[in-house]
């Protein structure tokens, strides 16, 4: 991590300036430390060279949206169908049961920590070498995608190419990726895109930091790119710093859609753009119908529509640009949304 990040960078639990405390240099890169908060006194650990900077409420692992908001946590839900048991439950016994697990965020007991198998992915990851199945290492794939030329961009726009294209557009100095996982997007507009200053790149999924903090250096972009543990329900990041704020295809994934728009919000100077896409409605309802996940959806704050999106955007603040519909790879409908701060 270079100490000019920290210009940007926030106690996630009161939103004050942080602080560098004990921290070891190499080649002008901070590799281990304590990052302070100089207003509560909070203390963050600096981990391989990667700021964690979870509120004590979060998780450090992803876990699918539906399985957070029921407390299945340590039995989470499979990734693929996870509303299956709800079907067999009955909706109205499980809206009796549902947890809103990001009003605690900042308040609640620490839950996540440091663990040696953590440790142990990092070095495998940041190395560009990805372990899986036992012993056997594959090299990190989809780098050859990230590097995709620009004018094949703009003749094959889905969902990923349509939000480059606009970004490169609005030309930012500072642009931060919210929920970036293994940094599909971010990794390519870096590449096309030499003039951004400053990128942050938001991820609560600790073992994805290490594929981040890899790609950006095999885009040329280790030097204006910075990869950082956070929940994008309580940002580590200071009001009004950034030009434009985007999040890729992780709608699905976050369990308080509302908190996650009301800080993009607060992080975005005054005229700054916000730019999303995802699919243009769930696809994994079934075998709920239609109604009744839209009611789960509803009372436990999960992305269910474009339109619906739409709205609690409006109602924080945003105003609606533009909003283009186009098609992912797989022919599924996808929109591409650009919101701005006024």
């Amino acid at each position: 991590m270079r100490a000019s990040v920290l210009e940007y960078l926030a106690c996630p639990v009161c939103c004050s300036a942080l602080r560098l405390r004990k921290s070891h240099l190499y080649r002008g890169n901070i590799t281990s430390g304590r990052i302070r908060c100089q207003i509560c006194r909070r203390t963050y650990p600096l981990v391989l060279g990667r700021p964690i900077l979870l509120p004590p409420g979060a998780r450090s692992t992803w876990i699918p949206d539906v399985s957070e908001v029921l407390g299945h946590v340590r039995r989470p839900l499979a990734n693929k169908r996870p509303l299956e048991p709800l079907a067999k439950l009955g909706i109205d016994s499980v809206l009796a049961d549902l947890r809103r697990p990001w009003e605690d965020l900042r308040s609640g007991p620490r839950r996540w920590r440091i663990s040696d198998e953590l440790l142990r992915g990092a070095h495998s990851r940041r190395s560009g070498w990805l372990c899986y199945r036992g012993r056997k290492r594959s090299r990190i794939t989809g780098l050859a995608d990230i590097v995709e030329p620009l004018p094949r961009l703009q003749r094959n726009r889905s969902e990923i190419e349509e939000m480059v294209v606009q970004v490169r557009r609005l030309r930012p100095g500072s642009l931060l990726d919210l929920a970036s996982g293994g940094g599909w997007f971010v990794g390519r507009f870096l590449y096309h895109n030499k003039t951004v200053r400053q990128c942050v790149a938001i991820e609560r999924d600790l073992q994805c930091l290490w594929t981040l903090e890899y790609k950006f250096r095999h885009v040329s972009a280790g030097q204006r790119a910075e990869a950082v543990g956070g929940d994008v329900r309580a940002l580590p990041v200071l009001d009004d710093v950034f030009d434009v704020v985007t999040c890729s295809n992780a709608l699905g994934e976050i369990a308080g859609i509302s908190a996650f728009l009301a800080e993009a919000y607060r992080v975005l100077r005054s005229g700054g753009h916000f730019l999303l896409c995802h699919s243009e409605r769930p696809i994994r309802y079934r075998p709920l119908t239609l109604l009744d996940y839209r009611r789960l959806a509803v009372a436990a704050d999960l992305f269910t529509d474009r339109e619906y999106l739409l709205k609690l955007a409006e109602k924080v603040g945003f105003v609606l640009e533009d909003c283009v519909s186009t098609e992912h790879r797989d022919g599924t409908p996808r929109f591409v949304a650009r919101l701005r701060k006024e």
